[in-house]
Formats: C-alpha cells, structure tokens, sequence
C-alpha cells in the first residue's frame, strides 16, 4: 500500500497528514478529532467502506498535495482509528491519474473492487501532480463524484441536491457546486 502527504483544510485550518492511497474508495477519509481541528463538519450519513455500512458524517472539504491549489473533495470523517484514506474523487481532483493493471486470465470479476491494493498512483517526474482539468474527468468519474456528494438525495432515480437534476443527467454537464 501506499501512502501520499495530503494537506486537509477546513473552515478553522489545515493539516498535513499521511493518508492512504485507496483505489477502492471514491471519498477521502480523515479521523473525527482531525475534522475537528480543522472545523469540518457535515451531515451524517449511511456510507458503505471496507465492506461494511457505517454511519459517519461527511463534510466538504479541500486537499491539496505537491504545492497544487487546493481542490474542493467530498471528506468522510470516521471515528478515530480508521485508517486515513485518499479516495479516487480527490486523486482525479487533484490530476493524479491512476494506472489499472490489465485482467488476467485468472482476473474474478465478482470483486467489489478488483483493482484495489494493485492499482498504481502514477505522477510525472518529480511526483508533481498533473494540472486538474475538469473535461478530462469522464461520465464515470463525475458519476462518482455526484454518488459522493452530501447533496445527493438517494431514490429510486438518484437526484442532485442543489439542483434538482437526475445525477445520471448532471454528471452530462457541469457541477452547480463547483465539483467539477
């Protein structure tokens, strides 16, 4: 596994700390008494994360690594304890782009999430991260940011909160929140 110096901000400061690089998870995870120095607070809400469903509060937050602008990242905030994570939406936010092993042969789909664990964080020399540019996120990717929004409102069609929009149809175009 691998770890990445991310610095986390927050209404009342930020925090450098190590966290873990998690292809397996879409949102960053902090420990509640960092969320708290930092001011972060948010809703609490169901979240499913290392195969089990967990009720933790999710907040929005900024993260920034390598001297990049910070870049504004949807922060799960998880009893202390839990392992400090860095999760994709924040990776792809901040342009990191993440490199996927080929299937093999032998490769189980049934996985929840096969690549996590083998994936790679891939950074240009010097491990600055790319530029963000939003157009190259694609659909899947703001999907996934919108499926880890605090405003998403779960239903049988998945709606944006400050929208009102089917997720499926404003993943399509730009983030009325700035997400991307």
């Amino acid at each position: 596994m691998t770890d990445e110096r991310i610095t986390v901000y927050g209404p009342k400061a930020s925090v450098e700390m190590s966290l873990r690089v998690d292809t397996g998870a879409r949102n960053t995870i902090i420990p509640e008494s960092v969320a708290t120095r930092l001011g972060l607070e948010g809703p609490y809400v169901q979240v499913s994360t290392y195969g089990r469903t967990v009720t933790w509060q999710v907040a929005d937050g900024y993260v920034a690594s390598h001297g990049v602008t910070p870049v504004r990242a949807p922060i799960w905030i998880a009893p202390d304890g839990e392992t400090p994570a860095l999760g994709e939406t924040a990776m792809a936010a901040l342009g990191y782009k993440i490199v996927r092993p080929a299937p093999s042969p032998n490769f189980e789909l049934h996985l929840k999430s096969p690549a996590a664990g083998a994936a790679q964080l891939q950074t240009p020399s010097g491990f600055a991260p790319l530029p963000f540019d939003a157009a190259e996120l694609t659909y899947s990717d703001r999907l996934a940011v919108c499926r880890s929004c605090p405003n998403l409102r779960p239903g049988l069609i998945d709606t944006c909160g400050a929208c009102g929009c089917p997720v499926r149809t404003r993943a399509l175009s730009s983030c009325p929140q700035g997400r991307f």
